[in-house]
């Protein structure tokens, strides 16, 4: 049952540019949960960001909240680490983060979204 859990939530956090993972994602630790995210592009060549939003489901506050992804170009080779972070997340609150990635992103997965 864990292993297919796991699974579903690997298979979940594959996205492409298009807003194709607008279902809920509850990360390790099960302190934030992520919600609705995607990769933008920008006007200028290049520049790219992740984003979404993340909800505090630990009941009390959390200090240092990152949101962490692995970006791939469209041969599939990784390009990037983007990550945004917030210092104060209260229970229940909402977080709308922005992780800038540079380079050609084709796609990217979630590699993390919890508080130190």
């Amino acid at each position: 049952m864990a292993y297919r859990r796991a699974a579903a939530l690997a298979i979940a956090a594959i996205f492409s540019i298009s807003r194709s993972a607008n279902a809920f994602q509850v990360v390790a630790g099960c302190r934030v949960r992520v919600e609705g995210y995607r990769v933008e592009r920008d006007v200028r060549p290049g520049r790219n960001r992740g984003v979404g939003r993340a909800v505090n489901i630990s009941g009390r506050r959390l200090r240092d909240v990152r949101a962490r992804f692995r970006v791939f170009d469209a041969r599939g080779r990784r390009i990037g680490w983007p990550s945004d972070s917030i210092m104060d997340l209260r229970a229940g609150q909402s977080w709308r983060f922005r992780a800038p990635a540079a380079g050609n992103v084709s796609r990217a997965r979630l590699a993390s979204a919890d508080s130190r």
